[in-house]
């Protein structure tokens, strides 16, 4: 999954996996796959959500986050946790309108191909 904070969205899934009875294996690597995504979006959504706040932004090094990730977890997401903060603001003003895109865009047009598929046979 996409969210700004490294780390929440294992678990997450693993709430999801328990609640809707998938598959946990491909839960897990579908979202250890998106985890770079994740990394590099989140000077992008920390700029929106400082500027959804008229705030200057918090964020300055990728390189930074993500050396320090891998040396100190907790004291690197203690020391970024403004431009954090400000990330979640921009990723819960974004995740609505990709939502959406990616309704219309992908799931929808599959929706309809297997629905015809399904009443071609």
């Amino acid at each position: 999954g996409l969210f700004p904070i490294p780390g929440t969205t294992f678990i997450l899934c693993f709430i999801a996996t328990a609640l809707a009875g998938v598959n946990p294996i491909a839960i897990q690597i579908s979202n250890l796959c998106m985890t770079p995504l994740e990394l590099i979006l989140i000077p992008y959504f920390s700029r929106l959500g400082a500027r959804l706040l008229h705030v200057p932004v918090a964020f300055e090094s990728p390189a930074a986050l993500l050396l320090g990730l891998q040396s100190d977890v907790w004291g690197t997401l203690s020391t970024f946790r403004l431009a954090i903060a400000h990330s979640i603001i921009g990723w819960v003003f974004f995740a609505p309108f990709a939502t959406a895109i990616l309704y219309f865009v992908v799931c929808l047009p599959l929706i309809r191909r297997v629905r015809s598929h399904q009443r071609s046979e």
